[in-house]
């Protein structure tokens, strides 16, 4: 009864106009054996005379042929632990018969119970199975040492322990061991890939930075020393060290990936592009949350090479005048910057990489990775370009701008500064234009121009001194000042030493009618009229002011020849009355030392000065000083100050 009913669904399977269509189901029959039966009918077709009819699941009580019309093909069961008929699968690229089967020891049979825990329950529903069971077996084998010389092959994607005969796996074990003793052996790759998953995993290292340090240096060392090691390797390592940074919040200088160089200049133009707008009074878009910074021109323009496709930096017009073209790439960017504010509804930078933008993001992706106590939720901010969020075990990428390749429009841009640059300042190397646009060209042309006008201006207002000169016009100086006084004034001058020779040489000119020399200036070089013709006639009469004129000499002359004619401790006499004395005594009495100088008397402020200077040998340091409320004495000085003015 059963098997009638079996034959009639099999029956209506093939007969039906979906499988009969196929090419597959064109006949009942492929070699002369049925394409669709039971598996009672198969295991009899299978069985060998005189052996009992065997199934690939082992044997098992007979539920009904309607149990066995459909063939279940068993799961893929690891070749260390044995088939169903007892017999050890032989190892991946042995070739030939299959090898003697290694000692198993202990230590493995112990690790293969953990399998019978991690395929049922809550945990092999919330995690990924081969994963957890990765974790637990790594960890119960962190610190296993084997002893094993294999030589074969292993080709596995996502390798696990699981997936391993016996024979692989001592030999894994023994490659790790002298792994980690520092003798880096050529091995198949997928054991490389399987250690990587431990470090991943905090298995044989501490989580965190020393983690990532064991991580990468396993990657250089397995690189450089193993012939197994492809791109693919490289590619994936590469990756996951980028992951671990941001999966354990390590320091985001640790982090490196392809794009950063591009993705620092490209926020170093976003936070430029903010600061012209907030210079220029206009709105700064609130996304992407870059700060603005004021960047100088030379860190500008080698943002703007990084970001565009036109490397400014090779140029030979930029090596020749650095300076010009980044003060110009620097103007062209502001400008170009508040013509958008003005005129568009994106701004500048917007326009040439795109909006801010969120992407689902998975750790570890291509690795076998399971993290027991999972993550906390946080956020983790690697550059202004980019940022990382995890909230309820989930991740999420948040970019600052879209694009991740360098902008076309920005190198024109680049290559058009270049070329007006060069036309402008005739250079002898010229770009051929090509297709520009006009309010880019204006902008340019606009901000060559305003640095001329600037440049004019700077060199109008530019004011040359001639230091060599200085001598003639401090000559000049004095005789103007000689000159000037008047009979009364030069009868209150003390008389001063002989005359100088400039002064005896102006008499001399006096005398003979002669004009004195004067200076490259114009200017009298030591005494004289400031034109060619004299000023004095040769009489006895007009020649005595000249001679007077020479023999006295102004009060701060007299008083600078006093001071160095008189030693500090003997300043003066009891009868001594020079505007020192004056002042000293004044200060002494508590009383303002302007009032004591009388006309003709030279500034407060030179008196003291002069006072300072005398006992400078003496006291070494300024006796009177002034914090703005007038000059005062020095405590610590008075009795030395008085002792030396003899009050």
């Amino acid at each position: 009864m059963l098997d009638a009913d079996v034959d009639r669904i099999v029956d209506d399977i093939l007969k039906s106009r979906r499988i009969s269509e196929g090419a597959a189901f064109s006949s009942r029959v492929y070699s002369d054996r049925p394409i669709l039966t039971t598996g009672k009918r198969l295991r009899e077709q299978q069985a060998a005379p005189g052996e009992p009819s065997t199934s690939l699941h082992g044997s098992r009580q007979d539920g009904g042929a309607a149990a066995d019309a459909v063939v279940r093909v068993p799961r893929a069961v690891p070749a260390w632990k044995g088939s169903s008929h007892g017999r050890l699968a032989p190892d991946l690229g042995s070739p030939g018969a299959t090898p003697a089967r290694p000692e198993m020891p202990e230590r493995y049979r112990q690790m293969a119970e953990l399998a019978r825990d991690a395929g049922s329950g809550r945990f092999a529903y919330r995690h990924n199975r081969a994963a957890l069971l990765f974790y637990r077996q790594a960890r119960f084998m962190e610190d296993w040492e084997d002893d094993y010389d294999y030589h074969g092959q292993v080709v596995q994607y996502f390798p696990t322990y699981d997936a391993l005969s016996i024979g692989q796996l001592r030999g894994y074990f023994s490659w790790r061991a002298r792994l980690r003793a520092g003798h880096v052996d050529s091995a198949p790759l997928s054991f490389a890939f399987l250690h990587a998953y431990e470090l991943l995993c905090g298995i044989g290292t501490t989580p965190g930075e020393q983690g990532l340090a064991d991580l990468r240096a396993f990657h250089l060392a397995f690189r450089e020393t193993a012939t197994g090691a492809d791109r693919a390797f490289d590619d994936y390592l590469r990756l996951w060290a980028h992951d671990y940074v941001i999966y354990h919040g390590l320091d985001p200088q640790l982090c490196e990936y392809e794009g950063r160089a591009l993705d620092d200049a490209v926020c170093t133009l976003f936070a430029a592009q903010a600061q012209v707008l907030s210079d220029a009074g206009l709105p700064v878009p609130v996304e992407p949350r870059i700060a603005p910074r004021a960047v100088e021109p030379p860190e500008l323009l080698e943002a703007l090479c990084a970001a565009g496709r036109y490397h400014m930096e090779r140029s030979a017009f930029f090596r020749s005048q650095p300076e010009l073209a980044a003060a110009v790439a620097s103007a062209t960017f502001s400008g170009l910057v508040r013509h958008c504010a003005r005129r568009r509804k994106v701004s500048y930078m917007e326009g040439l990489f795109g909006h801010p933008y969120a992407t689902p993001y998975l750790p570890y992706r291509a690795a076998v990775f399971h993290d027991p106590q999972g993550h906390a939720d946080v956020r983790y901010r690697l550059n202004d370009a980019e940022a990382y969020v995890c909230q309820d075990g989930r991740w999420t990428r948040l970019r600052s701008f879209s694009k991740t390749e360098r902008s076309r429009e920005l190198g024109e841009t680049l290559r058009s500064i270049d070329r007006v640059c060069r036309e402008r300042t005739g250079y002898p190397h010229k770009l051929k234009p090509r297709e520009e646009r006009k309010f880019v060209l204006a902008i340019i042309e606009g901000a060559l121009d305003e640095m001329e006008a600037r440049e004019q201006e700077r060199k109008r207002r530019e004011i040359h001194i001639d230091l060599s000169q200085l001598d003639a016009i401090r000559s000049s100086a004095a005789w103007a000042t000689e000159a000037l006084l008047v009979d009364e004034e030069r009868g209150e001058l003390p008389i001063s030493a002989p005359a100088s020779a400039p002064c005896d040489a102006l008499a001399a000119s006096v005398h003979e009618g002669t004009p004195p020399l004067t200076s490259d200036l114009g200017m009298p070089a030591d005494g004289g009229t400031l034109t060619g013709e004299p000023s004095l006639d040769a009489s006895p009469a007009s020649r005595e002011p000249a001679q007077r004129a020479c023999d006295q000499r102004p009060v701060y002359e007299a008083s600078t020849a006093a001071a160095s004619s008189t030693a500090p401790g003997t300043a003066g006499g009891a009868d001594d009355d020079s505007p020192e004395r004056r002042v000293v005594r004044a200060l002494l009495a508590g009383q303002g030392a302007q009032a004591v100088l009388r006309p003709g008397d030279p500034f407060l402020s030179v008196v003291v000065e002069s006072i300072n200077e005398r006992l400078f040998d003496l006291l070494g340091d300024a006796a009177i000083e002034d914090l703005g409320d007038g000059p005062q004495i020095v405590p610590d000085y008075l009795p030395d100050l008085k002792e030396a003015y003899d009050l």
